[in-house]
Parts: C-alpha cells; structure tokens; sequence
C-alpha cells in the first residue's frame, strides 16, 4: 500500500488538530513530508516543533516538491483560492482549511482549476473522516436506534480577539 505524501502550505496552528495527530494514528496510511511558510525561520521552527523531517521556506517551494500527493492548505482565507489554485497546478490533491474561498467566484475557479488538472479539491471538513462519525454512520445503518426523525447542531467556537489574530481580520477573511 502506498502511502499518502502530505505538505503543510502555512505554519498553522490548525494543522496540529487537523492533520498532524490523525497522520500520527494513520502512519502507515499516511506521512506528512514537509511544510512550507513565508519564510525559512517559520518552516524551519515549525518543523521542528512538530519533528519534520523537511521544510520549505516559501509556499512554491513546497509546491515544487516532487515527494508530495497532497497539499493541506491552512493558510489565511484570503490565500486559500490562490494557493489551492498553484498546487493543483502542480499536480497536487488539495485539502483546504475552512473557508474554502470568500467568495462564489473564487470557488468556482478552484473548481475549474481541479477539474482541469485532474486532481482531488477538498473542504477540510474533518468530520467526514473521525472514527466517532463513522461509528455513529453504524449505529444508525444498523437500525438499533431506530428510525431517525430529526437531527439538531450545533457548532460554534468563540475566539478571542487578539492582536494579530488574522481571525478578525475581514480583508483575511477572518470571522467567517
């Protein structure tokens, strides 16, 4: 079985929840290779932070690696269209952050940019892939509980503004 080649596009702090811990469950599925940043003393900190065995010190760079199948893209939204549009260029699959893109028009050149390279582009909604959802997708399968009627959720985080949290930051499109 191959395994999947994974390259951090942003030093971020998601990737640790996102990526790093379920990549570490997964390692004989999956290896994260590499991450890139703005600059080498952030990818080079990072890396080691996080026991990588490379990194890049600029996101092309990362791009560029032929060691990589699929590019996690965690950096600020106004860079997701950009950056998910380069790595599928560069025949890279794509899992970008929350949000996709700000905007229809940004998504649906993500979209064209995917199907015209032939690759995988998709939201990092990551529930989709936790054995707890999976379990849940057994039990309701299973007619244990009976039919389902009606589902409620729920799901929000309050996050603190702080100084130079992109979070709040609307031309980063922060505070989706």
């Amino acid at each position: 079985m191959t395994r999947l080649r994974i390259g951090l596009l942003g030093a971020s702090r998601i990737a640790e929840k996102a990526i790093l811990q379920p990549a570490a469950l997964l390692a004989s599925e999956v290896e994260v290779r590499a991450v890139g940043a703005s600059s080498a003393a952030k990818a080079q900190a990072y890396a080691q932070q996080y026991q990588l065995a490379a990194w890049e010190g600029s996101y092309q760079a990362l791009l560029d690696r032929d060691d990589i199948d699929l590019i996690y893209n965690a950096l600020p939204a106004s860079a997701h269209a950009e950056w998910s549009i380069k790595a599928l260029a560069a025949g890279k699959s794509v899992l970008c952050e929350k949000p996709f893109a700000l905007n229809a028009a940004q998504v649906r050149a993500m979209l064209a940019a995917a199907e015209q390279s032939g690759q995988l582009l998709l939201e990092g909604y990551h529930y989709r892939f936790h054995p707890v959802f999976f379990k849940v997708q057994q039990l309701l399968q299973s007619g244990v509980l009976g039919p389902l009627l009606t589902v409620r959720s729920n799901f929000s985080v309050r996050i603190a503004e702080t100084a130079g949290s992109l979070r709040h930051q609307l031309a980063l499109g922060g505070g989706p």
